[in-house]
């Protein structure tokens, strides 16, 4: 699982330049939107059948409804307890925030550059990944073939590393 960490949010809005102006503190601010501290899966999801987990080393399940992987990650918890969940809107609105305020730009797909500015920053974006490819597989063309956990090298950092489809 990767934390996420509690942290509290404006949009600061100037409506004569049209400019949002992101602010975020890890310290409460009256009057700022607050997400508290979450957990969400580190790997893309895979259904062993059972469980919809984040496991590594495995192709991510595709092609499931979200009813059927809805039901499967909350069978992970105990009798009536439903903390697991797939994916939500509010993860994914921190970790856009996050990513806005780490690499100031809302293209997420700018190709990834290592190299921080004069001033210490990100610059760039994560890049495209392998969103345009195809392999066929026991005669079976897909668009999910790089398991997950191919990037681990990078710890909770972005970047990219090589894979070689074989």
């Amino acid at each position: 699982m990767v934390k996420i960490p509690e942290f509290w949010y404006i949009d600061d809005y100037e409506p004569s330049t049209k400019t949002h102006n992101l602010k975020i503190s890890q310290t409460a601010k009256a009057g700022w939107c607050h997400h508290k501290e979450a957990y969400v899966g580190a790997y893309e999801g895979y259904n062993d059948g059972t469980y919809y987990r984040s496991t590594k080393g495995v192709i991510p399940t595709v092609s499931a409804t979200r009813e059927t992987i809805r039901t499967k990650a909350r069978a992970n918890g105990y009798e009536d307890e439903y903390k697991w969940n797939i994916y939500t809107y509010e993860e994914h609105r921190a970790i856009c925030h996050l990513f806005l305020v780490e690499y100031a730009t809302r293209n997420s797909q700018l190709a990834v550059n290592p190299e921080l500015t004069s001033d210490g920053f990100k610059q760039g974006g994560l890049g495209s990944g392998c969103t345009t490819g195809t392999v066929t597989i026991n005669g079976q063309t897909t668009h999910s073939f790089i398991p997950t956990g191919t990037t681990d090298s990078l710890g909770n950092g972005s970047g990219q590393v090589a894979y070689t489809v074989t």
